[in-house]
């Protein structure tokens, strides 16, 4: 049985960086695998909080096959699209 979940986190987003990355850190059955983003800031939010790999696009991440999960921090109407994002 799965012990914990392995988050994918879409954007560098602020509601990420002040609330839900710092949440996974402190998790016993959570973990930030992966963030993704064409932000340049994107590599510094990832070496802060420990998140291993990161990927400069929403595909890239969402086609990884270590993440169970995905946080979407982005504007409610983005929102649809990446959820019904199909995984080949």
């Amino acid at each position: 049985m799965k012990t914990h979940v392995r988050w994918g986190v879409l954007s560098t987003a602020q509601i990420a960086q002040n609330e839900l990355l710092p949440a996974y850190i402190k998790a016993m059955n959570a973990e930030a695998t992966a963030i993704a983003s064409s932000n340049i800031k994107v590599k510094g939010i990832s070496r802060k909080f420990g998140v291993p790999k990161m990927y400069d696009s929403y595909d890239k991440l969402l086609e990884d096959p270590d993440i169970d999960a995905v946080y979407i921090p982005l504007p409610n109407a983005l929102h649809s699209h990446w959820v019904n994002f199909s995984i080949p």
